[in-house]
């Protein structure tokens, strides 16, 4: 075997799937910068199947610098062209200053024509920019088919068009992550998504799910959720949906884990017995800086809870604690384990059930 010389250029002997895989994990204006290293890797970067573009990369203010970052995007995501359309992507990754999102817009329009599996798009705020440009950019979403599965958005305003192309074309969509985005509809429908955070959603096969509910309510229909976080939402605001009990508070047939952060609960045997009533597969419960306005007296144990764990619970203010662990211990079949832990300090209450 022959002992490779300090001259011998081993990775360009790789074959070019390998070499994609490897530049693929890069920001594409690295990438593009491994076209010195030899003529073979010249125009690689030009056709990689993940396109990562982002314009901090290009920190200075000269307008040579944005001129090259509006260059590396447009040579990545050229115009279509119908006689010889460019492969799909595997991911798209774009990130735009709120000053220059308009500019984007033919970007997300030629990478959406590329059915990219992952599609990332963030738009950040501009440092020492005036307050004019710090507003969300408003995206019109492009009526394109969707074989897009995750979609992660940052720092948008979403018209109400984008409601109606996840519902209408997104068929495959099965994560949505939006962050730090404002949106001009209440509904948002689809039958495909398993991850959804944080909207207010009617997504039947939705698996695990984050809402935050401040200000506003909640008709989620979640028949097939498995984790619900739930962040500032009274109790009320849980009312209704599609899959319910007669007495309006939704069954969750296949929920295993449930956090109430930040909620405020009412009274116990409002919420939380409710929740233990009708969800006959949770294994954890827990509410934390919960705000709970009187208990309910003990009775019979009605709740089989055959699953469930661990019961923890953390409210704001002084309660009987004691008290609040024997109703819940009470309405449940399953034997707790002793002794129950309970305190009171912080100005909080606390209460942990452990459960054989």
């Amino acid at each position: 075997m022959e002992t490779p010389t300090a001259g011998d250029d081993r990775l360009s002997g790789l074959p070019d799937s390998l070499l994609e895989y490897v530049l693929s994990r890069l920001p594409s204006r690295q990438a593009a910068r491994t076209s010195v290293l030899s003529r073979r890797w010249r125009h690689l970067w030009r056709t990689l199947p993940c396109v990562d573009v982002d314009q901090r990369e290009f920190r200075t203010a000269r307008a040579n610098e944005l001129n090259a970052f509006k260059d590396l995007a447009d040579v990545l995501l050229p115009p279509h062209c119908a006689s010889r359309p460019p492969p799909d992507l595997e991911t798209l990754r774009l990130r735009v200053s709120c000053r220059n999102f308009p500019t984007a817009h033919r970007w997300i329009r030629r990478g959406l024509r590329r059915h990219p599996a992952a599609f990332y798009l963030r738009c950040y705020k501009d440092d020492n920019v005036i307050n004019v440009f710090d507003r969300s950019p408003t995206v019109a979403w492009p009526e394109f088919p969707g074989l897009t599965q995750t979609l992660h958005l940052s720092g948008l305003s979403l018209s109400s068009d984008f409601a109606k192309e996840v519902a209408d074309e997104y068929h495959v969509l099965e994560t949505l992550h939006l962050d730090d985005c404002r949106h001009k509809f209440t509904r948002l429908a689809s039958r495909s998504l398993k991850e959804l955070s944080p909207l207010l959603p009617a997504v039947p096969n939705v698996v695990s799910l984050r809402l935050h509910g401040r200000g506003g309510t909640a008709r989620v229909n979640t028949e097939y959720a498995r984790a619900l976080n739930l962040s500032g939402f009274r109790f009320r605001a849980l009312l209704g949906g599609d899959n319910e009990a007669p007495d309006g508070f939704p069954v969750f047939h296949n929920l295993r884990a449930l956090h109430l952060h930040e909620c405020n609960v009412g009274v116990v045997d409002q919420m939380l017995l409710r929740f233990l009533q009708n969800s006959p597969s949770l294994e954890t419960l827990k509410v934390s800086n919960g705000a709970l306005w009187s208990m309910a007296r003990p009775g019979p144990a009605v709740y089989e809870c055959k699953n469930i764990r661990s019961i923890e619970l953390e409210f704001w203010g002084r309660c009987a604690v004691d008290e609040l662990a024997e109703t819940l211990v009470g309405s449940i079949s399953k034997q707790a384990v002793q002794p129950i832990q309970t305190s009171v300090g912080d100005g909080k209450s606390r209460v942990k059930i452990s459960f054989a």
